[in-house]
C-alpha cells in the first residue's frame, strides 16, 4: 500500500497491532514491513524479472529520514551498477567510523540498556521496569542507540533532548534525561566499567521548557465533581468508569484500571497486597478495603472490571485498559491527574465541614505509614472500616455539595 509517510504515521503503525507493508512514495522502494515481532525498512526493487529486498534496519533503530537517505542512495548506487548488498549498507551506515568500532568491546547504549533493565527487574515492580523501559528506549534516544556508551558525551546527549524538547514541549525529555543519569550511575559502578568503558556519572541539561498552563496539583472539589459528572454521563469516551472509579474511590489509577471482578463482592473492593504500591514496602499481606461504588457496574463475564477494546499483542489475552487512558483524558480537559484527585481527597477530609477526622484520609489512600501506626503493625484489613465509610460518605457528600472557591484556594495555597 504506497502512501507518504511521516513520521507520526511511522509510530503509529510500529507501536500498533496491525500487520501490514507499507511503501513511502517519497522515496521510491522504500517499504516499512511490520510483523508481529518487528518493524523492519527494506529497499524493494526488481532485477531480472524478480523482486529483491535489502533490508536497511530496524524501525527501532532508523527513523524515517534515515531510512529515506538509504533507500535513496541504494536506486542511486543501482542507477550505476553498484551492487547493494550487506557489505554496502554496513559502509553506508557507518560512513568513514568503522575502524573506530571495529572490534569495541564496551557496550552500545542498547546492549547497556538490556542490561540495567535485566538487573533492576530481580528488585523492581513490573510496571518500573516497564516505565524505564520506554523512556530508555524512547524515539528521542533512537540516533544513539548504536553507539558505545563510552562514546557518549554529556554534550552530545543533552542536545539530542533538548532538540526533542523543543519539538515535543511536554516533560518526556525531563522525565528521559532522569533515567539516562541512573543508567549512567550504575554502569559507572566498579562491576560495571569493565563492559560499559563509563568510569563516571553524567550531567545533562535542558532548557528551560516553554510556559504553558499550570497543572491544578489540587484541583478544587467542585472541578473534581465536574470530572465525576461527565464520567457517569459517558461524556470522557472509554475511560468514563475507570475516571468515575478513581475520584469515587480516591484510589491510584493503575490499580483501579486493573480491578478484578473476582475482587469485589457485596460492595466491597478486596486489594490484594500484590495490586497495592505500598503493600511490598511495608511487608503487609492482607488486603486492603474500601467500599466499591454503586454506580459503577461490574461485567457479568472476563476477568476484569475494564476490559480493554482489543488484545494488545499477538499470543496475548484480552487486558485491561491502559491506566494511561485515565490520565489523558483528565489532564487534556480538565488540567489535573488522576493522583491530583488524591491529594484534593485528602485535603478535603481536612476540611471542618467534612465532619471526619482527618486521619481518616490515610486509612483509604493506603499510604505508606511510618512505623508506629496501627496500619504498619499489626495491620488489620476490617478494623478501621467504619472509618472508611464515613471518609468515602464524607468525600461523596463534599462533591455533591461543593466548596467555597475563595476558601479552597487559601486552604492550598493556590492562587
Amino acid at each position: 500500500m504506497p502512501e507518504k509517510l511521516t513520521k507520526s504515521t511511522v509510530h503509529r503503525l510500529i507501536t500498533g497491532d496491525t500487520q501490514c507493508s507499507v511503501t513511502d512514495t517519497a522515496a521510491p522502494g522504500l517499504e516499512l514491513r511490520v510483523r508481529a515481532k518487528a518493524a523492519v525498512w527494506s529497499y524493494r526493487y526488481e532485477s531480472k524479472g524478480k523482486t529483491h529486498r535489502l533490508i536497511l534496519g530496524s524501525a527501532d533503530e532508523l527513523d524515517l529520514d534515515d531510512a529515506r537517505r538509504l533507500a535513496r542512495k541504494a536506486a542511486d548506487a543501482r542507477s550505476m551498477k553498484v551492487a547493494i548488498d550487506d557489505d554496502w549498507l554496513r559502509r553506508e551506515r557507518n560512513p568513514g567510523g568503522g575502524t573506530h568500532a571495529v572490534g569495541k568491546r564496551t557496550w552500545t547504549l542498547r546492549q547497556a540498556t538490556e542490561a540495567y533493565l535485566q538487573e533492576i527487574a530481580a528488585s523492581r515492580k513490573a510496571s518500573t521496569v516497564a516505565d524505564y523501559r520506554h523512556h530508555l528506549r524512547h524515539d528521542a534516544l533512537k540516533r544513539l542507540q548504536g553507539r558505545h556508551v563510552d562514546d557518549l558525551t554529556d554534550i552530545e546527549i543533552s542536545q539530542v533532548l533538548a532538540k526533542f524538547q523543543k519539538t515535543n514541549g511536554t516533560g518526556a525529555a525531563g522525565n528521559i534525561a532522569r533515567r539516562v543519569v541512573l543508567l549512567w550511575n550504575w554502569m559507572s559502578k566498579t562491576h560495571n566499567r569493565e563492559a560499559s568503558g563509563v568510569t563516571h556519572g553524567i550531567h545533562l541539561d535542558l532548557p528551560e521548557r516553554r510556559a504553558g498552563t499550570p497543572r491544578a496539583r489540587w484541583p478544587s472539589p467542585n472541578l473534581v465533581a465536574k470530572a465525576l459528572q461527565d464520567a457517569l454521563a459517558g461524556q470522557l469516551g472509554v475511560a468514563s468508569p475507570v475516571i468515575a472509579a478513581i475520584i469515587l474511590t480516591a484510589q491510584r489509577r493503575k490499580v483501579v484500571a486493573a480491578a478484578e471482578v473476582a475482587h469485589i463482592s457485596d460492595g466491597i473492593w478486596y486489594m490484594p497486597p500484590s495490586h497495592r504500591k505500598t503493600a511490598e514496602k511495608r511487608g503487609d499481606r492482607n488486603a486492603h478495603l474500601v467500599p466499591w461504588p454503586q454506580e459503577i457496574a461490574l461485567p457479568t463475564e472476563g476477568m476484569f472490571v475494564f476490559p480493554a477494546s482489543r488484545i494488545r499483542r499477538e499470543g496475548a489475552s484480552l487486558s485491561h485498559v491502559s491506566e494511561f487512558t485515565a490520565s489523558h483524558k483528565l489532564s487534556e480537559k480538565y488540567g489535573f491527574s488522576p493522583h491530583d484527585v488524591r491529594r484534593t481527597f485528602s485535603t478535603a477530609l481536612r476540611m471542618p465541614e467534612s465532619g471526619v477526622h482527618a486521619g481518616h484520609a490515610k486509612l483509604i489512600l493506603d499510604h505508606n505509614e511510618e512505623e508506629s501506626t496501627v496500619t504498619r503493625r499489626h495491620y488489620d484489613a476490617w478494623r478501621h472500616w467504619p472509618e472508611k465509610e464515613a471518609a468515602i460518605t464524607a468525600w461523596r457528600k463534599i462533591l455533591a455539595e461543593g466548596v467555597d472557591e475563595e476558601e479552597w484556594r487559601r486552604l492550598t495555597g493556590q492562587r
